[in-house]
């Protein structure tokens, strides 16, 4: 890894007290399952930096070739944001984890930034949440400055999603408001900049990326319905709420 010379402990407020291996999550491993195997078989063998990239590597399954054509892909403005958003909110990070851990990212410090929420996310059950202070640390500590720059380089939004006049961008207590606006501001914007990628790719030939273009689209459509669905949930409570209990007639 990137420290050198330095004794890390366990923190005193650990919430748990003995580590335990990354668990394992549907057919495809995780980022921290990934480090983890990697780690495991050779320890001191790859600095933070190399840790990450080979793990992004191994995520996307890509060939040297590939690789470097991805390193000229477009900025992806959309899924910095959603890293942004899962950051300033925790109820993004765990109600859509899996969305962004399954994002095709071929910037390397927007890597660093995904691998590294992910893996607090993953290693902090009932620890304080997430914040832009706390993911800068952790990516400095880790020798990755220039993510961590870019962290606090992120500008605050001076209206958070949410209901009108709710403070906070918190997922309570209107939880199907809430999911609806971050899946329609936050999640489709970041899967339709990857589907644009992909549909380039597709049309220059890349089977691959066809496949790939048709199963995110699926997926796109589908997570669209759900958050439509949570939403008109929510207007129909409200309604009943606001029209109060059943009056008795003679």
């Amino acid at each position: 890894m990137s420290y050198q010379n330095t004794f890390i402990t366990v923190a005193d407020d650990c919430p748990v007290e003995t580590g335990t291996t990354p668990p394992v999550r549907g057919e495809t491993p995780s980022s921290a399952v990934l480090q983890y195997e990697l780690l495991s078989k050779s320890p001191y063998k790859h600095t933070e930096k190399e840790l990450i990239m080979i793990v992004h590597v191994t995520r996307l399954g890509l060939t040297s070739a590939e690789l470097k054509a991805l390193h000229g892909a477009r900025p992806r403005p959309a899924a910095e944001n959603f890293l942004r958003a899962a950051t300033d909110d925790p109820g993004v990070l765990d109600r859509f984890a899996d969305w962004i851990d399954r994002l095709a990212i071929a910037d390397p410090e927007l890597a660093a930034i995904r691998a590294a929420l992910i893996t607090l996310f993953e290693a902090g059950a009932g620890a304080a949440p997430i914040d832009r202070a706390g993911l800068s640390l952790h990516l400095s500590r880790s020798g990755l400055e220039r993510a961590a720059a870019r962290v606090t380089r992120w500008e605050k939004d001076t209206k958070p999603p949410g209901r009108k006049g709710r403070q906070g961008n918190s997922p309570e207590p209107n939880l199907g408001e809430w999911q609806a606006l971050m899946t329609r501001q936050v999640v489709l914007p970041a899967i339709r900049e990857e589907l644009a990628e992909l549909s380039l790719a597709a049309a220059r030939g890349d089977d691959a990326a066809f496949a790939r273009f048709q199963a995110l689209s699926r997926e796109a459509r589908d997570i669209e319905a759900r958050a439509r669905e949570a939403k008109l949930d929510d207007d129909a409570q409200d309604e009943n709420e606001a029209d109060g209990p059943p009056r008795l007639t003679a």
